[in-house]
C-alpha cells in the first residue's frame, strides 16, 4: 500500500497544487539565498566597518569631553595661571582623558579598519596621558622653555588625536587619506 498525497489525507486539486508548489519554491528560494549563494567578502567586511564607526563614535565623543577639559586648562593658562591650569590638568583633564582611554580599550569592533581605528585613538591616547604629567610640571615650574617644549609636544600628540579621531568620523570609506586635514585644526 502506497502513501501517496490522498493517502495521507493531502489531496490537493490543480488549484490548491499550484499554490502550495508556488509557496515551496518560495521558501526555497529565500532559504537558498543567504545558505546557498557564496557571500561577498569585501561587502560583508564593509557591513562590519559600518557597524564599527558607529560604535567607534562613542570615543570620538569622549575625546570631546578631553579637549572640554583642555578648553578649561587653555584659559588658565593664557592667563597666567600656570599653577590653576596644572590643577586643572591633574583633576579634569586627566580624568577624562582616563575615561576615553576606558571607552576606547573597551570597543570591540568588527572590522580591520575599526581595530585599527580603535588602535590608533588608544595609542594617541596613551602617549597623550604619559605626556601629560611633563606637563604639569613644566607648568607649575614656571620655566618658559619647558612650557614651549612641553607645549610643542602637546600639539605634536594633538594632531594625532585629531587625525585620528577624524579618520573614525570620515569611516571606512573615506580610503587612505583619511583625515589628512584634520592635522591642522587648532592644539591644546
Amino acid at each position: 500500500m502506497a502513501l501517496g498525497p490522498a493517502r495521507l489525507g493531502l489531496a490537493l486539486g490543480p488549484a490548491r497544487l499550484g499554490l502550495a508548489l508556488g509557496a515551496l519554491l518560495a521558501v526555497l528560494a529565500a532559504a537558498s539565498g543567504p545558505l546557498g549563494c557564496a557571500k561577498d567578502p569585501a561587502r560583508e567586511e564593509a557591513l562590519r566597518a559600518e557597524r564599527d564607526q558607529a560604535s567607534l563614535r562613542s570615543i570620538v565623543d569622549a575625546e570631546a569631553r578631553v579637549q572640554k577639559a583642555f578648553d578649561d586648562e587653555g584659559r588658565a593658562e593664557k592667563a597666567h595661571r600656570d599653577d590653576e591650569a596644572a590643577g586643572l590638568i591633574e583633576t579634569s583633564v586627566l580624568p577624562a582623558l582616563e575615561g576615553a582611554l576606558s571607552v576606547a580599550r573597551a570597543a570591540a569592533p568588527e572590522s580591520a579598519w575599526g581595530r585599527t581605528r580603535r588602535d590608533d585613538m588608544v595609542a594617541a591616547l596613551v602617549e597623550r596621558r604619559d605626556e601629560l604629567p611633563h606637563y604639569v610640571v613644566a607648568l607649575r615650574s614656571h620655566d618658559q622653555e619647558a612650557q614651549l617644549a612641553s607645549a610643542l609636544k602637546q600639539a605634536e600628540i594633538e594632531k594625532r588625536v585629531l587625525r585620528a579621531a577624524q579618520a573614525i568620523l570620515d569611516g571606512a570609506g573615506a580610503g587612505a587619506g583619511a583625515g589628512a586635514g584634520a592635522g591642522a585644526a587648532k592644539a591644546p
